[in-house]
């Protein structure tokens, strides 16, 4: 702590060492060596400067990365089915169990929750994997217009049916017909959907030769199919036809466990999406997506996140507007 002093009133740090000087055993008096250490203290201080940073950047990376080393599952780790709550692992646990079989799945569950992942890991696992998987919306499509997407047309079959067309039916020979939104088909057309399940033939619209097909059914809801039945809006015998092995999809907000590795997985997928480096999120965007009910399950979590990606300036996503 001793300094010197310069004429200007600045002062400098210095260190020294005495030596004492004795004659005939007294004490006369000592040899006192003085060294500027102005740069050692500098070099201490930008030390403990550094010191200090360090571990500040240390608890910040602690806090910040703590979900952005978990493992995925690695059996499911390319097919987008991440989680490991118990309620999500039992789903996976059903797929693998039905996807080796040829037998129809009706798949479960709220808007958003990947019903139609579902289905093509089912297809991505079976014996049928080389082969088409073909995805009708059963929604889309006014009831005429469905029969021509299912069964196809002959050429003349109705207005504007200039050439024939192979429908859904005939496409998935072989492979794997995803029927979605089935709840959505009108009771005319179930009628005929039900009579190819059970005979595996059908007639293009406008056509009089019966083709065969060998197909795996996977179908999707969202709706209460028995509740449909007792009101009269979807057969009865549809329903057991397609309530073979029905799958549960579980929505967001019953395994929120599974967040943390679900925006991992999403974020990695913003990053090709978007070109970006994102690492991960923070702990603080995590107890927030966490402390949220998410209605519109994993669609709705992906839109936040490609939001904030987009928004992020920072390799950690911070969540920038509430939920």
């Amino acid at each position: 702590d001793e300094v010197f002093w310069r004429k200007d009133g600045t002062q400098f740090p210095v260190e020294y060492t005495s030596t004492p000087v004795y004659k005939n055993g007294q004490l006369i008096g000592a040899v006192a060596i003085f060294r500027d250490v102005s740069k050692q203290h500098e070099t201490e201080q930008a030390l403990r400067d550094a010191l200090k940073q360090v571990s500040a950047l240390s608890e910040q990376l602690k806090d910040e990365n703590t979900y952005l080393t978990a493992q995925l599952n690695e059996d499911w780790q390319d097919s987008g089915l991440v989680g490991k709550s118990h309620v999500f692992q039992a789903m996976l646990e059903q797929i693998k169990l039905v996807s080796p079989t040829d037998s129809t799945v009706l798949i479960l569950g709220e808007n958003g929750t990947g019903k139609e992942l579902v289905a093509r890991n089912l297809h991505r696992l079976s014996n049928r994997s080389k082969q088409s998987f073909i995805k009708v919306n059963c929604a889309a499509f006014t009831p005429s217009l469905l029969e021509s997407e299912l069964f196809g047309h002959e050429k003349g079959a109705f207005t504007g049916a200039n050439e024939r067309r192979k429908g859904r039916f005939e496409l998935a020979d072989n492979g794997t017909l995803f029927l979605d939104e089935i709840a959505e088909l009108p009771l005319e057309s179930q009628s005929k959907l039900l009579r190819v399940l059970q005979e595996r033939e059908f007639e293009r619209v406008g056509g009089s030769t019966t083709l065969t097909v060998d197909i795996r059914i996977i179908a999707a809801t969202n709706r209460d199919l028995w509740q449909m039945v007792e009101q009269g809006r979807f057969r009865i015998d549809l329903y057991y036809r397609l309530n073979v092995f029905p799958i549960r999809v579980p929505a967001l907000k019953e395994r929120k466990e599974d967040i943390p590795l679900l925006s991992v997985n999403l974020v990695q997928q913003r990053n090709k999406r978007l070109g970006k480096q994102l690492k991960g999120l923070s702990n603080k965007a995590i107890n927030q997506l966490q402390a949220y009910d998410w209605p519109g399950n994993i669609r709705e979590l992906q839109n936040v996140l490609e939001r904030e990606a987009i928004l992020s300036k920072h390799a950690v996503i911070n969540l920038t507007q509430p939920l």
